[in-house]
């Protein structure tokens, strides 16, 4: 006969048999909303995210593309001089070295002889008689970004860490099996605002069980804009035929 143990004793079995990210890629497969790209195992400031989601703005990327910016500027160092550059299509003064080094928390020789340099050989910024302007029109490269954490069993160390992509993502969820779900205390999800998603491998499914909140002023937007730069090959590759204006 029969018994309930012996249901619990499958389930284990399935678990054993798989690891986190073999579950993380059969709930990427399962996405079908055509408007994300997705990837798994992306570098953050606040470690590897498991699997991150973001809608890209295709006008945005258009530009990028016409410019021929095809570096990926995966170093915050590079977003804190582009945000404090002014635009060459828009003033007519630019920003001395010794401005734009009070502006931002790199060393002056780190900033000319490093950053600075890369980002005029890859065609991001322009030294004219004014001073240093960006060659932007590009930002943000997406509209919404969502990050997933996922763990088979440990809801707590998954909630404090999908917890931490509030940084960067729009949207920050943890991911669990169906069949272990239900160890999760929700009312911590709902009092963080993390979401919490269990998914059935078995049947495909997913559930979502606690909807993620917000995370709008927590957002630090340099940290943002590096983690869409992963997305950037993609991007490209996927938009290479659509005009810039």
């Amino acid at each position: 006969m029969f018994e309930m143990r012996d249901c619990y004793n499958s389930i284990e079995l399935m678990l054993k048999q798989i690891n986190e990210a073999q579950f993380v890629e059969l709930f990427q497969k399962s996405l079908t909303d055509k408007k994300y790209i997705s990837r798994t195992e992306v570098p953050t400031a606040h470690g590897v995210a498991d699997l991150v989601l973001v809608r890209p703005l295709d006008r945005k990327i258009a530009i990028r593309l016409s410019h021929d910016q095809h570096f990926q500027l995966t170093s915050e160092s590079y977003f804190q001089v582009l945000n404090n550059l002014p635009d060459v299509h828009k003033r007519k003064r630019g920003i001395s070295i010794e401005d734009l080094a009070s502006k931002v928390s790199i060393s002056n020789s780190h900033l000319k002889q490093k950053v600075l340099k890369k980002l005029m050989e890859e065609g991001f910024v322009v030294n004219e008689e004014t001073g240093y302007f960006k060659i932007n029109g590009w930002l943000p490269l997406a509209s919404k970004v969502i990050a997933y954490e996922a763990k088979l069993y440990d809801w707590k160390q998954g909630l404090y860490q999908a917890n931490r992509y509030r940084y960067f993502a729009d949207e920050t969820y943890l991911l669990m099996p169906a069949e272990t779900v239900h160890r999760a205390r929700i009312e911590e999800f709902e009092a963080t605002g993390v979401g919490l998603i269990s998914y059935d491998m078995a049947s495909n499914k997913k559930r979502v069980i606690v909807k993620a909140s917000l995370h709008k002023q927590d957002l630090d937007m340099m940290r943002r804009y590096t983690v869409m730069e992963h997305f950037l090959d993609q991007m490209l590759t996927s938009k290479a035929s659509l005009p810039a204006f």
